[in-house]
């Protein structure tokens, strides 16, 4: 058995003070440490210290297998982790880590899935479960394959997850199977912020209920109805004052609260594709979906295949094509075509104004087809 540790290493500098790092230690079948790395996009770590550049930390075992070691946070930047898969050839990855997962997009199990397919590694994905302090999620993941196995956990406590992993053939052939159901209405638009456009096609069926009707929500929080809105972003985010990222997103989010989400429509989304033209280079473009569990056990779930299809091509401008195309799914929460644009990295966030306008004014197509039936069945 080969073992990944993370723990907190302190040793002496030279003048006597401490110097802390955030550190995965790997040892072998021997006992002896083989591997070492230590955390590089530190995330409101003000104990622990960075280091000057990037270690691109990485071990080959017995059974023929290398594998690279990232951690956390690392999961959302270019080093170490995309340079470990691009120009050392490492599709095998141990990835120890303590996420805050947040909605729409960044859930802990979405992210780990989204990493693993657009790059084609399998991804060992260890999560501190500890609910009470937000941390939760584990999956073992296989490129474009389905999940193996994984857990975004709604109680603390230990748990493992097991699988069994080839060493070859990690190629997957998807073929989108759609599930047929009643469409009574075409939403095909194209939505923009700036010069990046996104590009949605939805066909939706949606019955009508009593103005007074409720969302009908689980006490354990799951989701079980929902309407949606469509939405762009191209700008900077603050990742909770720990940082900025830039980002350009397409995508579909489950309506849950606030003015622009009404309550009287029961909304079935039979198909949708959403597309859009993405910066090229410095960028890691990547599916997103993320759906209710609808179990007690456990806080969302993944999609598997032949339930969606994500396609990337390059352009002669240098940008990317990039769609992502998915059947019927009522427990679906959100679905994007995520792309994490790094020479952004360190800008000032949008503000919230534009960011706010981008996603309001985004339409809710959906959510103002209801009201538009409604009306047109009342007159």
């Amino acid at each position: 058995m080969y073992v990944v540790v993370n723990l907190l290493e302190e040793s002496t500098s030279q003048n006597g003070s401490p110097t802390r790092y955030n550190t995965n230690v790997v040892f072998d079948r021997e006992g002896t440490v083989i591997a070492r790395y230590r955390k590089y996009n530190l995330y409101d770590e003000p104990y622990v210290n960075s280091t000057e550049s990037p270690e691109h930390s990485f071990f080959d075992t017995d059974f023929g297998v290398r594998f690279g070691v990232f951690t956390c946070f690392d999961i959302l930047f270019k080093e170490p982790g995309l340079t470990l898969w691009r120009q050392y050839n490492v599709t095998d990855f141990v990835y120890p880590t303590a996420w805050f997962s947040k909605l729409p997009h960044l859930t802990a199990i979405g992210v780990q899935w989204g990493w693993s397919y657009a790059t084609g590694a399998t991804l060992l994905a260890s999560g501190e479960n500890s609910v009470r302090q937000s941390h939760s999620g584990s999956g073992i993941y296989r490129g474009a394959a389905p999940p193996l196995a994984y857990r975004l956990a709604d109680v603390d406590g230990s748990f493992m997850l097991l699988a069994t992993l080839p060493k070859t053939g990690r190629s997957f052939t998807i073929m989108l199977n759609c599930y047929s159901r009643g469409v009574n209405y075409v939403v095909n638009r194209t939505l923009c912020q700036g010069k990046f456009c996104c590009h949605f096609y939805a066909e939706v069926s949606v019955n009508i209920g009593p103005r007074d009707a409720t969302l009908l929500r689980g006490d354990d929080f799951q989701f079980f109805r929902y309407e949606y809105m469509m939405a762009v972003f191209d700008g900077v985010r603050d990742f909770h004052g720990q940082g900025t990222g830039g980002s350009q997103v397409c995508g579909i989010v489950a309506c849950l609260e606030g003015e622009l989400c009404r309550r009287d429509g029961d909304m079935a989304l039979a198909e949708v594709t959403m597309a859009g033209s993405f910066q090229g280079e410095h960028s890691f473009i990547a599916p997103n979906i993320f759906l209710a569990s609808h179990s007690a056990h456990r806080f969302g779930q993944l999609p598997t295949p032949p339930t969606f299809n994500f396609v990337k091509s390059p352009k002669p401008n240098g940008k990317v094509s990039a769609s992502l195309q998915f059947g019927f799914n009522a427990s679906l929460i959100s679905a994007s075509i995520y792309s994490r644009v790094f020479d952004r990295d360190g800008q000032p966030p949008s503000t919230a104004g534009s960011s706010t306008g981008t996603w309001s004014f985004l339409l809710c197509v959906a959510i103002s087809l209801v009201f538009l039936l409604r009306s047109s069945r009342t007159h």
